[in-house]
């Protein structure tokens, strides 16, 4: 085939491969969608929540898989016009394969062609275009040795991802994959620049984007380092759009700074000095002052001072700027904030546990959609997925509505399983929660089925088998009896010749008429 049918085969073949690549990966995880189109596309409820990791890196992966694409078909096809740019060359290229006599010379020539160059290079390898975007694919061959294919999460990147994005050094250790800020060098910068000793980093977090510093350098840099965390933290976030608003925004904020400043242009203070705007300068006596208005730098100051922003100092344009950004990730911000109060609360023991369960989840096996499950049911892979090396799969929602760290799981015992058997054969996770059933509806009624009436269920707390409750229940109610025949007896009476009884037998013998 000729060398510009062939590019635009092969081109057309990327194209789709990267549409299949984008299609599989929404359909293993819809929260890789952008927010605006996931809260208006209905999503399957019983599709599995994915890692935080995971989830991150691959937006970063869909938002490479786009750009690619347009790539692509930019540079091959006249998108507006629906054609190729090379359309006469195109032309050409069918004329010359147009074989209306079914002759297939142009054909045999161009596989003659082909098996001499595999003659010629025998060890050039064809790969196979769709493995270069397959998921997980940057961990090398998958193997399957016995039920569904799995793979290491931290391979979740495909090989012509990985070459772009480099999980390692996209975010830095304290970030955890953008849920937190990292602002400890701003910290220590900050409190050079400020020689503010008592200041805690956590202090520090709650009014960073407040503090004013005159060093360009720092703003400048704290600035940077926003835009550069919105950027990896939401991928889909358009930053030339965000960089408008903050642009126009900070020139409006500096409008209604500027309007309500007692420093206007020819304004006078106590002292009788008189200010000039352009300049931002006191002058000490108004003859000086219009002296001034006709000199060069004045001049030259003025031309400068067309725009709102440059009648203010630089580093509070910037930090204007660094207010917009902290304003887009103030919950991060407070997000950071409680972790960091989180860790300080906890022992070494705990937080080398908490490293370690972190590290395990990178290492974790998850199921890898193979060729044959194309069509499958999504819901079905929930079943094979993400089977950690501990046993267990979701973990239960913390009290701040985050699923609970492994250390607090082992330690509150939700990693021991506890079967009752009234309750229908029901296992329960932890003893706490074991210990709460009993008083539960479905055990009670379970309790109620056996006989049991309500005024005994508190009797049989911690009983789960259901021959011991009825071999608990026949004590009961022979005590019972035992106890009703105690209270009959109680009572003494007299017959007429003084001999003494029982009422209950008293009755019987009247009743015989023995008496």
């Amino acid at each position: 085939m000729s060398g510009y049918l062939e590019s635009q085969r092969s081109v057309l073949e990327e194209l789709e491969t990267i549409e299949n690549a984008l299609a599989s990966r929404f359909k293993r995880n819809p929260q890789l969608l952008p927010t605006s189109l996931v809260n208006n596309i209905p999503i399957i409820p019983s599709f599995k929540k994915r890692s935080h990791q995971e989830t991150i890196l691959q937006q970063h992966e869909v938002k490479y898989f786009v750009s690619k694409y347009k790539e692509l078909a930019e540079g091959s096809f006249d998108v507006d016009k629906k054609q190729h740019k090379n359309q006469d060359v195109l032309q050409d290229e069918l004329k010359r394969l147009d074989d209306p006599r079914f002759e297939f010379k142009e054909f045999d020539s161009l596989l003659s062609s082909i098996r001499q160059h595999h003659e010629l290079y025998p060890d050039t390898n064809n790969e196979d275009i769709s493995q270069v975007y397959k998921m997980f694919s940057s961990g090398g061959p998958i193997s399957q040795e016995e039920g569904p294919r799995r793979a290491k999460r931290r391979y979740v990147l495909s090989v012509a991802a990985e070459a772009q994005i480099n999980p390692d050094t996209l975010f830095s250790p304290a970030e955890e994959y953008g849920k937190y800020l990292d602002l400890t060098q701003f910290y220590d910068r900050y409190r050079t620049l400020s020689k503010d000793s008592e200041l805690t980093y956590v202090d520090y977090l709650t009014k960073f984007e407040t503090l004013k510093v005159q060093d360009e350098s720092y703003l400048e840099d704290l600035k940077e380092y926003l835009e550069s965390f919105l950027s990896r933290s939401q991928p889909f976030l358009d930053l030339n759009e965000v960089s408008i608003k903050m642009d126009k925004k900070v020139e409006q904020d500096l409008a209604e700074d500027t309007s309500s400043d007692a420093t206007v242009d020819g304004a006078v203070n106590d002292k009788g000095e008189i200010f000039c705007l352009a300049c931002d300068k006191w002058f000490t006596k108004e003859s000086v002052y219009k002296g001034h208005l006709t000199g060069k730098k004045h001049l030259k100051n003025l031309k400068k001072s067309d725009s709102v922003v440059n009648t203010k100092p630089l580093t509070a344009v910037v930090l204007l700027k660094v207010q917009y950004l902290a304003s887009h990730l103030n919950q991060i911000k407070l997000d950071t904030i409680a972790n960091i109060e989180r860790l300080a609360s906890l022992t070494e023991r705990e937080r080398m546990i908490e490293d370690s369960a972190t590290r395990t989840e990178e290492n974790e096996l998850t199921a890898v959609e193979s060729d044959d499950d194309q069509d499958s049911n999504p819901q079905d892979d929930d079943d094979d997925d993400d089977d950690d090396a501990y046993g267990f799969k979701n973990l239960p929602v913390g009290a701040d509505g985050q699923p609970m760290p492994f250390w607090l799981y082992k330690l509150q015992g939700y990693n021991k399983s506890y079967d009752c058997e009234i309750c229908g054969n029901v296992t329960y996770k932890g003893r706490a929660v074991f210990n709460k059933h009993f008083s539960s509806a479905k055990h009670q009624q379970g309790l109620k089925c056996l006989g049991i009436t309500d005024e005994y269920l508190s009797l049989f707390k911690s009983i789960v088998s259901i021959d011991e409750a009825v071999e608990l229940w026949r004590g009961v109610k022979k005590e019972k009896r035992i106890r009703e025949g105690d209270t009959e007896n109680a009572v003494e009476v007299e017959d007429s010749e003084g001999n003494v009884m029982s009422e209950k037998d008293y009755l019987e013998l009247k009743k015989q008429g023995l008496l």
